[in-house]
């Protein structure tokens, strides 16, 4: 999952919907916690409110996060 998911953060420029593909995961590997603040009809649990943005804002605050759980989990795997 890991893997897809920074292969997709990479790649998205190119793909139609890289958040979808993202939900699409959470699906398959069965609603994992750990990237439940990644999918876009989720509640957040860090107070955002990434309703009341704009929608490219709102994109960006999903890809921000996004960026941020890869950076965290690829600097714990080399230590």
């Amino acid at each position: 999952m890991r893997l897809l998911l920074a292969w997709i953060y990479r790649n998205r420029d190119q793909l139609e919907d890289p958040l979808g593909l993202v939900e699409g995961l959470y699906a398959d590997f069965g609603y994992p916690d750990e990237i439940r603040n990644l999918i876009r009809y989720n509640p957040p649990s860090d107070g955002s409110q990434p309703w009341d943005m704009k929608p490219e804002e709102r994109t960006q605050h999903f890809f921000n996060r996004w960026r941020s759980y890869l950076e965290t989990i690829w600097s714990s795997e080399k230590a």
